[in-house]
């Protein structure tokens, strides 16, 4: 869940990815996930126990997709690489569901209305975004989710290492002007 909350669902270099094996060697299990970055580039994440045998590749030793995997870019997960983000992407669940809920719609003048607002103001909180557009002319919950998204796309930085997605929870604009 680490793995999947902070190197694929919260980083906005990934496009897409799609899980494409799960495997189970003597007791380890292993998931093997196909990553495509915005810029074009597959990476093939390997991530759970037995990832790494000292130091080499076992999905790339041992699995069927052996041809496949080789032409890719490889990146193995181990513990120690997702147990500096435990906190943080627990605290990134409930962004994720409020960016969940609002899957299938668009809402395209309140995300022009809130990236303006980011441009303009630079940092806050959530509470403030919501005094600030008037929740009676916004639906909070439709505002909380678009400012999930966009943390997700990379328009805002949230603050969610030591508190979990909510009203006091602090937003840096990181858009790059030009």
């Amino acid at each position: 869940m680490v793995h999947w909350i902070h190197y694929l669902e919260t980083n906005p270099e990934v496009k897409t990815f799609d899980f494409t094996s799960e495997c189970d060697w003597d007791g380890d299990h292993l998931w093997v996930v196909d990553v495509i970055l915005s810029n074009g580039t597959r990476i093939n994440h390997q991530v759970g126990r037995g990832a790494e045998e000292n130091g080499e590749l076992i999905a790339l030793q041992k699995g069927s997709w052996k041809d496949q995997a080789s032409r890719l870019e490889n990146r193995v997960f181990t513990d120690d690489d997702l147990q500096p983000f435990v906190k943080s992407s627990l605290h990134w669940l409930k962004a994720i569901g409020f960016a969940a809920a609002l899957r299938n719609y668009e809402y395209p003048h309140q995300a022009l209305i809130l990236l303006e607002y980011f441009k303009q103001y630079k940092n806050g909180n959530l509470g403030q975004i919501l005094k600030d557009l008037n929740v009676c002319e916004h639906e909070p919950a439709v505002i909380l989710g678009l400012v999930a998204r966009l943390a997700i796309k990379g328009h805002i930085q949230l603050d969610l290492a030591d508190g979990s997605f909510g009203y006091r929870t602090r937003w840096i604009w990181s858009v790059k002007e030009y």
